[in-house]
């Protein structure tokens, strides 16, 4: 009596396991329209999932890319969604905590289609086999090269390195750099940091420069015993690959140390909020910031009208280029939902097999053209060199809207592709 008893428990409980299992993720199905559909979409709605950074090192710059990311896809929606469906995002903040971020995945994973947003290399590069393991498409708002491995990562533009590489051509064209010069990298330990260095590498081996190369850790503030020892090395010019608050503080330390040389800034490094302060002078004077999407003060009309209905909803909070860094991706994003809707699959292998159908992607200038066929590699190698300018909406305006592309790319095999 008491093994039958035992076994009818145990029955009864692996047939209450499958229950919640199967409310926990939906099943592939299709819908009246036709549509396959999958985890996070119903016959309303598509949900996505956003794991940001609101209140780590990085948040002066994802508050605005999640807050343009929550902007676009309620414009997209006012105009029908996709896919006769609306567009629901799921934000939570990770405070680029990879413990943090690891333990809100494991329940956001279950309630979405795919991820608009994981923010930052460190997070991303712990979650990577997740992905995989879920089918999930993540735009990961980070340029770090060794993701874009997984076909589970929807770069969108260029990778650090090539912001890099055009950034140093264009000294050694205009003579800013020259061959034998010492420059030096002042980069975070990481893949952001691994990206970008794999670029001053190259450009330093091809052209005869010095490389003095300056690891750093996110929690480094003070970065004066660094500068001393950059200018002792007698660098001509610096490369940081860093946080906006890091960035402040090479130029900063660098003013007080008399070395008043030129600073080339990855696009993720830079913020407006650089343009108040103790760091205004030099970051006006010395900076030039390497990224390959457009900038509030660009005269693009798909720029102009989402800027100013930007302000109008968030009076509040300061304008910079992250704020169209969230606009070109969420834009990315949608289009490759567009594409798994053209194919009646909206499940997450419908989306991921979208994406390798997307060449010669058009944002209207937001970013280059996109070209998502090549696996492995950047959808895009152009970036666009900028000046900070407190007199422009957002504080920072193309030295031209033309975008720079080095031809020494074309000889180019990324550190981490090898």
């Amino acid at each position: 009596m008491n093994r039958t008893r035992t076994l009818a428990g145990l029955a009864a409980l692996a047939l209450l396991a499958a229950g919640c299992s199967s409310k926990a993720v939906k099943q592939d199905s299709v819908g009246s329209d036709g549509v396959k559909t999958g985890p996070g979409v119903t016959a309303s709605t598509i949900t996505l999932g956003e794991m940001a950074d609101l209140t780590g090192p990085f948040a002066a710059n994802d508050t605005k890319i999640t807050n343009a990311h929550q902007l676009y896809f309620s414009q997209l929606n006012e105009k029908g969604g996709v896919c006769g469906r609306k567009v629901k995002l799921d934000v939570v903040d990770h405070g680029y905590d990879v413990q943090k971020a690891t333990t809100l995945y494991s329940d956001l994973a279950r309630k979405v289609l795919g991820f608009s947003q994981v923010f930052g290399s460190g997070v991303n590069a712990a979650l990577i086999d997740k992905y995989a393991g879920d089918k999930v498409l993540v735009y990961p708002a980070s340029g770090a090269g060794p993701l874009l491995k997984s076909e589970n990562i929807l770069g969108a533009g260029s990778t650090y390195d090539y912001e890099v590489i055009n950034a140093l051509d264009a000294w050694l064209q205009d003579g800013t750099v020259k061959q034998g010069d010492t420059i030096a990298h002042v980069y975070l330990e990481g893949d952001y940091g691994g990206t970008a260095i794999s670029g001053s590498r190259y450009m330093a081996r091809k052209h005869g420069l010095k490389l003095t190369e300056v690891k750093i850790k996110p929690t480094d503030t003070d970065l004066t015993s660094q500068i001393a020892g950059i200018k002792n090395a007698g660098a001509k010019a610096i490369l940081v690959s860093a946080s906006p608050k890091q960035l402040g503080s090479v130029a900063v330390a660098s003013e007080s140390a008399g070395l008043r040389v030129p600073i080339v800034v990855n696009g993720a490094g830079w913020s407006g909020d650089l343009l108040e302060g103790a760091s205004k002078k030099p970051a006006l004077d010395r900076v030039t910031v390497a990224q390959s999407w457009a900038v509030p003060s660009m005269k693009l009309p798909v720029v102009q009208d989402f800027v100013a209905a930007y302000q109008k909803k968030y009076p509040n909070t300061k304008l910079d280029s992250n704020v169209t860094l969230g606009q070109s991706s969420a834009v990315v994003y949608a289009k490759v939902l567009q594409q798994a809707c053209d194919d009646k699959d909206l499940t997450r292998e419908g989306v991921l097999k979208a994406v390798g159908q997307l060449k010669n992607v058009d944002t209207e200038g937001l970013l280059p053209p996109l070209d998502y066929t090549v696996k492995g590699h950047a959808p895009a190698t152009e970036s666009l060199l900028l000046r900070p300018d407190a007199s422009v909406p957002g504080g920072v305006k193309a030295i031209s809207e033309t975008r720079h592309e080095s031809k020494d790319i074309a000889g180019y095999t990324p550190d981490y592709a090898k």
